[in-house]
């Protein structure tokens, strides 16, 4: 897919195989992720429904380093909270990996659809990728 690139970071000497991605924010095609050890982060409210109305970003506590990623601007980036007006999920299901927090669709796909669901592209079997916490900031990179 190789639409991506590393635009800025926190600690991005500390980057190693082993972080994780933990929590995000998006802007458009541009996420920032936050990293370290997926299963024990929490934030504010990270257990109520809907995450995109209730949910805080990770404690400091929890970060050991963030990076920027934008995504080529011909691509759809997705997350659950987009297509509906309420989402059905919280922080702590992306913690146990139920759903993806992010979505990537690339152009080739995207642009041969008017569909901007994250149901609809989350669901699709070949060509989007998908992005959970506990993925490893190298296979992410592998990817894109």
């Amino acid at each position: 897919m190789h639409n991506c690139t590393i635009i800025s970071g926190r600690n991005l000497n500390k980057l190693g195989a082993d972080l994780e991605i933990i929590d995000f924010e998006r802007k458009g095609n541009v996420i920032r992720f936050y990293l370290g050890k997926n299963g024990g982060q929490w934030g504010d409210d990270w257990n109520d429904r809907p995450y995109e109305c209730n949910a805080g970003i990770v404690y400091n506590d929890y970060v050991t380093a963030y990076v920027d990623v934008a995504i080529s601007f011909d691509c759809l980036v997705l997350e659950p909270c987009d297509g509906v007006l309420n989402s059905q999920y919280s922080k702590e299901d992306m913690i146990e990996r139920n759903v993806p927090c992010i979505v990537i669709v690339p152009a080739e796909l995207a642009n041969n659809s008017y569909n901007e669901s994250f149901h609809y592209w989350s669901a699709c079997v070949h060509g989007v990728y998908r992005v959970y916490f506990g993925d490893k900031l190298s296979e992410f990179n592998q990817v894109l």
